[in-house]
């Protein structure tokens, strides 16, 4: 993520387990952000779990914000739906 982005609600980074935050903007993460690490570099199924890397190196006013009203709010869905989906390569 970086510059004016954001989010009310939880961020899932499932796989891989690799956050990356940079760049300035104002907007904030509200909620929850969770990352594991379920996959091998090759993409492959972990036996148990790795350990994730979170690099959250922003500036401006940004940032994540735990927040239960958010997570309520997510969780009380009756189905999660994918609203974005973006896989990196390396």
């Amino acid at each position: 993520m970086g510059g004016n982005v954001g989010w009310n609600g939880l961020v899932l980074v499932i796989g891989k387990g690799n956050f990356v935050g940079n760049g300035g903007g104002n907007n904030s993460y509200n909620g929850a952000v969770v990352v594991a690490k379920t996959l091998d570099s090759s993409g492959n199924p972990l036996a148990t779990l790795g350990a994730p890397t979170f690099n959250f190196s922003g500036g401006g006013g940004n940032g994540i914000n735990y927040s239960s009203g958010c997570i309520a709010q997510a969780t009380t869905l009756s189905t999660f739906h994918i609203m974005a989906f973006r896989e990196m390569l390396n």
